[in-house]
């Protein structure tokens, strides 16, 4: 019950390290357990196929299921960084603003929408990280670098306090962490 708020929680409450030890987990229970038995998506159970082949429970055992598979909204909001307006729903305007940890170096998320695609990546090289976002025809995003030491590079947006205000196009942003 608690799994779609537990990541949430940690990360907004200054532990995002521990938000993406939880997420990076390779035994079980881990979300990385399932993928290094083959998963490509979530399963109901943790251990719904055993290290020795054998299976949780063959009579009750999704092997595609929304409870554990909620992490996939943190990944998006909280990596990615993509966060909606409540304000101005339908992606017209949205935030962008990825917090990097767990010894990821990179992340790459889009979203359609009726806009057009949203798309988010960044590239993080020692403690350099390189932002490029794709905002779509007639919306507008703030992008916020909320760990930023240094902006290196503003990529012709107007940074205050680590964060600018920008429309439709491309952009690419480079700063310290």
């Amino acid at each position: 019950m608690g799994t779609p708020h537990i990541a949430p929680a940690l990360s907004e409450n200054g532990c995002l390290e521990e938000a993406y030890a939880l997420l990076l987990k390779e035994d079980c229970p881990g979300w990385l357990y399932q993928v290094e038995a083959g998963a490509t998506t979530v399963w109901e159970h943790w251990d719904g196929k055993k290290p020795d082949g054998t299976m949780w429970s063959a009579d009750m055992n999704s092997f595609n299921h929304y409870a554990y598979g909620s992490i996939g909204e943190w990944m998006f909001r909280t990596i990615g960084g993509l966060e909606l307006d409540e304000e101005r729903p339908g992606y017209e305007h949205f935030f962008i603003r990825p917090q990097i940890g767990g010894g990821l170096e990179s992340a790459e998320i889009s979203y359609q929408s009726s806009y057009g695609e949203i798309a988010v990546k960044w590239r993080k090289n020692g403690d350099v990280v390189t932002l490029e976002a794709v905002i779509p025809p007639n919306t507008s995003a703030e992008i916020q670098l909320v760990q930023a030491r240094e902006i290196l590079d503003c990529g012709g947006l107007t940074f205050t306090e680590n964060q600018a205000h920008a429309g439709s196009g491309q952009w690419r942003v480079r700063y310290r962490i």
